[in-house]
């Protein structure tokens, strides 16, 4: 009787483990996704010696299931040993939305540095997973969103999908300054055509916080493009639009930035209009009645159709 009356002790034992979440199956016993980041060296070189065994898909399936694991691992050794074992263990892009997915689920997550340093190193993600990778920038947290904004900018055109939901998520949550830089940055890797563009819109925003934080990209434009492309030309003419505007604050900000090593293209095409345009402007004002805001004006038209012709390319539409 004391024998039985033991036995159901233990086996309640085991069940109260089970439901507080402790894993207490013996390390040579996990499955091989589990045992690749074993803290037990000679588990682990075993783990890998079958995992080689493997073929290229089963190889695949078995880091998707290693990286998943990062979304609920609340222990911090534990997760840098996760990411060891994908690196070591030749994981590609095709795992870089699990770790966003992490990232955005996983509050005990304490290695974002590592997962970004991990995105950096990868190949860049394939095309098809852009609008995944993009899914996180309005669902996940700050640092998912900071994954995702790194693993979109990796992929240059190929994430030219996922515009769109850049640009929800810079409006959603770019009144801070990190946040709408790391936005930008990736739009313009994508496009820095559209990425100027869109910032330039952003000057209308309603969120002064915004309309700061699209001024400072655009100041220091030249940091992410070629200062030969029209985008500067399009920079210059918005800076233009702030001077003559009555925005005290942005007109301030461009009054102290527009002279830095940084804005060098930008002034150059301003000094440009100032010396010549002007002058050519009275000349139409004159003969034809164009003002500066019929110039502005059509700046706006211009981008617009721009951003429109994009978003049609892209099978997206496109709201001004």
């Amino acid at each position: 009787m004391k024998k039985i009356h033991m036995i159901q002790v233990f086996i309640i034992a085991l069940i109260m483990v089970s439901c507080a979440g402790i894993d207490t199956t013996p390390e040579p016993l996990k499955p091989i996704h589990q045992r690749l980041y074993s803290q037990d060296a000679d588990v682990k070189l075993m783990a890998e010696k079958q995992f080689e065994t493997l073929s290229a898909d089963d190889k695949k399936e078995v880091l998707l299931m290693t990286a998943a694991q990062l979304e609920k691992e609340s222990d911090a050794d534990t997760q840098v040993r996760i990411i060891k074992a994908l690196a070591d263990n030749g994981a590609g892009s095709y795992v870089i939305p699990s770790l966003i997915k992490a990232l955005a689920v996983n509050t005990k997550l304490t290695i974002t540095a590592t997962i970004n340093d991990f995105i950096n190193k990868a190949q860049p993600a394939e095309e098809e997973m852009a609008e995944k990778i993009a899914s996180y920038l309005n669902e996940g947290s700050s640092k998912a969103r900071q994954a995702a904004y790194l693993a979109l900018g990796k992929m240059s055109v190929k994430a030219k999908k996922a515009v769109p939901q850049i640009i929800d998520a810079m409006h959603k949550f770019g009144s801070d300054a990190a946040e709408y830089a790391n936005g930008f940055e990736a739009l313009a890797k994508i496009d820095p055509e559209i990425a100027v563009a869109s910032a330039i819109k952003d000057l209308e925003n309603t969120a002064v916080d915004i309309r700061r934080n699209s001024l400072e990209k655009l100041i220091g434009i030249q940091t992410y493009m070629n200062s030969k492309l029209p985008a500067v030309k399009e920079v210059a003419t918005a800076l233009l639009r702030i001077i003559y505007s009555e925005d005290s604050g942005l007109k301030k900000l461009v009054e102290e930035n527009i002279n830095t090593e940084d804005a060098a293209a930008i002034k150059a095409e301003m000094d440009k209009y100032m010396k010549t345009g002007a002058r050519l402007m009275g000349v139409l004002s004159k003969t034809l009645g164009v003002t500066m805001d019929d110039i502005f004006k059509a700046q706006d038209e211009r981008l617009d159709g721009k951003l429109k012709k994009f978003y049609e390319d892209i099978g997206k539409e496109y709201k001004e």
